[in-house]
């Protein structure tokens, strides 16, 4: 394939393209314009097929998500209202074709290629040894903003202007034989897209990843708040006991004995018996049974024994509580339950006996 060949077969489709937007009954985008959807008719020239996709300008203009990628518009891959502009951004790749005679971002899928058009602004790679006409032609028709891409009337018109630059001739089929020099720029370019969506699927999984621990972490939080207990924070607890105690016993003993003797007015010396029972202990005069108590004539006695006995006990458990708060741990540390409220017993017994 030469220059003319070139000349005559983009002239043919920009026609064709022409007359759909302006010169038809009604004005047709046709959506998925490529190299597949044109056809040689018999006498040489280029018809445009495969209206599947186009819509009717006058029903609508926003369109659904058909066509081919590496072919279609940013406005038309995002679903976004369209003009016959985006027809214009095909022409483009297939004038593309017509001249590198490469197949448009090679070994990317199409999903791949909607990315990088959309999100990245990438575009097929114009060899630096292409004609500058048909660079900057190029270039016009893979304008991000459908507003600054030229209609085909206009594309018309600048192709009608290459065909009357002498020079062009030349240079464009000096371009076409040298492939070999610029075709691994193509191949540098796509290795390069390639790479970035290598990075982008990496990227995705480290997303999925981390959309999976925060689930996770979500879950654990749920359930955490599920429980009786106050936390979602955890507490790491020491504790360091003490105890005090103190006893105090106090004994005390107090006997008093009165004794007065009577026997007509004459006094008598100390009976034995009452002798014996003032050398007794303490004790054995309170085991003394009642019967045996001491009586003799002509003399009373009086006798009184007292007995306080006291036992005052204190006891004080106190507990000494350090707490770490942290947020990586949801298990509780569970301390003693029989925690011991500060009290006092006090046991006073008194015993009178006479």
């Amino acid at each position: 394939m030469d220059m003319d060949h070139i000349m005559t077969w983009a002239t043919d489709v920009a026609k064709g393209m022409h007359y759909l937007h302006m010169e038809a009954p009604v004005k047709v985008i046709h959506r998925d314009l490529k190299s597949r959807n044109v056809v040689i008719a018999a006498d040489g020239v280029l018809k445009i097929c495969d209206f599947g996709a186009s819509r009717f300008h006058n029903h609508t203009t926003h369109m659904s998500l058909v066509g081919t990628f590496p072919w279609m518009a940013p406005e038309v891959i995002q679903s976004l209202p369209v003009s016959e502009t985006c027809d214009t951004y095909s022409y483009g790749v297939v004038l593309w074709e017509m001249l590198t005679r490469e197949v448009p971002f090679k070994g990317l899928e199409g999903l791949q290629v909607a990315w990088l058009v959309v999100e990245k602004n990438e575009r097929l790679t114009i060899p630096s040894s292409c004609p500058r006409s048909f660079a900057e032609l190029l270039h016009q028709c893979w304008e991000a903003d459908a507003k600054k891409r030229p209609s085909f009337k206009q594309i018309i018109s600048i192709l009608e202007s290459m065909s009357n630059d002498t020079s062009l001739p030349d240079k464009c089929n000096s371009f076409l034989h040298n492939k070999a020099e610029w075709r691994c720029e193509i191949e540098a370019t796509l290795e390069r897209l390639k790479k970035l969506e290598r990075d982008l699927s990496f990227k995705e999984q480290e997303l999925k990843e981390r959309e999976r621990r925060l689930k996770m972490w979500e879950q654990k939080l749920t359930e955490q708040s599920n429980t009786p207990l106050l936390l979602p924070l955890a507490a790491r607890m020491s504790e360091e006991s003490y105890f005090e105690s103190k006893t105090e016993e106090s004994n005390s003993a107090e006997m008093s004995c009165q004794i007065t003797a009577t026997s007509n007015g004459e006094g008598h010396g100390m009976n034995p018996s009452l002798q014996a029972m003032m050398l007794m202990g303490f004790g054995d005069i309170f085991s003394m049974n009642k019967a045996g108590a001491v009586m003799h004539s002509g003399m009373q006695i009086n006798m009184q024994a007292k007995q306080n006995s006291s036992k005052t006990t204190s006891k004080r458990r106190g507990k000494k509580v350090n707490m770490a708060l942290g947020f990586s741990d949801f298990d509780l540390s569970e301390g003693d339950d029989d925690d011991d409220d500060d009290g006092e017993e006090e046991d006073n017994d008194m015993d009178n006996s006479e």
